[in-house]
């Protein structure tokens, strides 16, 4: 059937299941069902709701707990819905698996168990946050002065608080639960229900003829209206009553933008660690730039895990079921890039004895990530934005037009803007590429996470490395906080593994970070400098004079010829001591 729904038609289709699992939908079939429908949803591009009969609420069927929280029993009935224009195949196939018997497709309990953790475990993440809000929301209500009743969007009263019971000389318990237009049919907030319009500063007067002012604001989640909230006060405090609603209001657009923002950031960015106000609008911007096929350009020093973000933004995308390509233009040598890029025919120059397939072809209907787009010359960046804007290629050596679809990602953590000045980079290519930029902080500027960053690290290191599990001191803790990270996330990871390698204890041991990091005594004694008097070991000076050669030379080419090293030498070197 057709429904009209915000002025466009929608394609509904309805289908009754009567339920015969021996135990109904409980946790455990409910996860399973969770599983199923969320497959289905993606297959068919549709919306799904569940709905109890005689009962008017539907309930989006792919929430496991909505549906364990339903305690649906053998012999119920219930109302499968589906919105889209597949929904014909998709009720087919939902209604067949949920009228069955479920239970008795287990074939290994283990698996369902640990699938229902699973999720379990990040439903409970996502809902901490807004139930911290929840809580937060209601202790402001509890305390406000003014009188505030909460009633849902069928007018159902769902809150009242301490102030409203005083006003109007009532219980709460006598009105919660009931519905607005039968106990209190006078009331302007009913109005509201259809309008969804607010209502500011009316004047109503109580049974004992007190003189009350009246303000009603409709609650938005998500762009669907969920409710409406009334605030009352006496009139002669009006001036102090108005100034409180506007508190008030903006308190509650601050708690409806935090729920919204949680709920804007996919799970797939659960793999980013940190819970910095920096970090956490990455993750929001990133989100949203998920959502789109437009382009996208990750900023941020060395190591702050920009590659990282790129395989969360494919990961929450349409595309993640599709490839995730990633090439280092670093890391390539400048001749060899172009091949590596757009592939080659056989014969196309000496040595291609055979067809190779470009980067851009592996990554077709999928996503293409740049690493270091600094470092591409500036005729193949030509040849780049030719291939961006008209979305096809050739392979190199051949005439074929090869069309492409293809989300381009990419990074860098040098100044474009100051290249393109310089015409090192096209200032097309630039635009191109930088759509929707991202800029990581770097860690010296969200130490707040270094705590939850090392015992990540010291659990995966210890799991991979099959190594009892090792502890963090506070005072350990205290002196990651105190150093100011140049290679930010890589340099912490190497130092955590450096530690938990030479550590014969159970605790993490100062003692095992490198002497750059223990804010000794140096002594410059010339081109050298010694610790407490002593040499460290080759390997640090040489990993300290690469850093400070890329640092200054931002590019693997300008410092190799600075150290008199090729270019390959200096790129080796650099994956070593984890400088890129």
């Amino acid at each position: 059937m057709e429904k009209r729904k915000g002025g466009v038609v929608m394609i509904e289709e309805r289908r009754r299941v009567v339920i015969s699992n021996k135990k109904g939908i409980h946790a455990r079939t409910a996860a399973m069902i969770t599983s199923f429908v969320n497959n289905i949803r993606t297959k068919y591009n549709v919306k799904l709701y569940i709905q109890k009969e005689n009962d008017e609420s539907r309930l989006p069927l792919a929430n496991m707990l909505t549906l364990a929280a339903l305690r649906i029993k053998k012999g119920d009935v219930l109302y499968v819905i589906a919105e889209g224009k597949n929904g014909k195949e998709a009720i087919e196939e939902i209604s067949n698996y949920i009228s069955g018997e479920i239970d008795q497709r287990v074939n290994n309990i283990d698996e369902i168990d640990k699938l229902l953790e699973e999720h379990t475990i990040n439903i409970t993440s996502e809902l901490k946050s807004i139930r911290e809000i929840k809580n937060k929301f209601g202790s402001i209500l509890n305390h406000m002065g003014d009188g505030i009743c909460l009633m849902d969007n069928r007018g159902i009263i769902t809150y009242l608080n301490p102030a409203y019971e005083n006003i109007f000389n009532i219980k709460k318990n006598d009105l919660i639960g009931r519905d607005v237009k039968k106990v209190c049919p006078s009331r302007p907030s009913i109005g509201l229900l259809d309008t969804k319009e607010k209502i500011i500063d009316i004047l109503i007067r109580g049974k004992d003829g007190k003189r009350i002012l009246s303000s009603s604001v409709p609650i938005f989640a998500q762009n669907k209206f969920k409710g409406v909230i009334t605030t009352y006060k006496d009139v002669t405090e009006l001036e102090e009553v108005i100034q409180r609603l506007h508190k008030a209001e903006e308190k509650i657009k601050y708690y409806e933008e935090e729920l919204n923002k949680n709920n804007y950031v996919d799970e797939a960015f659960n793999i980013i660690i940190g819970n910095s106000s920096l970090l956490k609008d990455v993750k929001r911007l990133a989100s949203k730039a998920a959502r789109t096929s437009v382009n996208v350009m990750i900023r941020g020093e060395s190591g702050t895990g920009k590659e990282l973000v790129a395989k969360a933004i494919h990961g929450a995308s349409k595309r993640k079921e599709e490839a995730f390509i990633k090439v280092n233009c670093a890391a390539i040598p400048e001749n060899l890039l172009e091949s590596e890029l757009f592939g080659y025919e056989k014969g196309a120059f000496t040595g291609a004895a055979k067809r190779k397939i470009g980067k851009f072809e592996l990554a077709n209907g999928g996503t293409l990530f740049l690493d270091e787009i600094g470092e591409i010359n500036y005729n193949l960046q030509a040849k780049l934005l030719r291939a961006i804007q008209e979305k096809e290629i050739e392979r190199l050596g051949g005439n074929e037009v090869i069309k492409i679809d293809i989300k381009i990602i990419c990074a860098t953590n040098r100044n474009l803007e100051d290249m393109v000045n310089n015409h090192e980079f096209r200032e097309d290519l630039y635009y191109r590429l930088n759509v929707i930029p991202i800029v990581l902080p770097p860690l010296r500027n969200r130490k707040e996470d270094i705590g939850l960053l090392a015992e990540h690290f010291v659990e995966k290191i210890c799991k991979e490395e099959g190594m009892d599990g090792k502890q963090i001191s506070r005072h350990v803790l205290s002196h990651l906080k105190e150093y100011c990270w140049p290679g930010n996330i890589r340099e912490l990871e190497n130092i955590i593994t450096r530690a938990i390698t030479l550590s014969d204890s159970e605790q993490i041991d100062v003692d095992t970070f490198p002497s750059y990091m223990k804010n000794e005594k140096r002594k410059n004694d010339g081109l050298i400098n010694f610790i407490n008097g002593d040499l460290a070991r080759m390997e640090e000076y040489d990993r300290e004079i690469v850093r400070l050669a890329l640092k200054k030379h931002k590019s693997f080419n300008k410092a190799a010829k600075a150290l008199g090293l090729t270019h390959r030498t200096i790129s080796l070197k650099a994956k070593k001591y984890n400088l890129i």
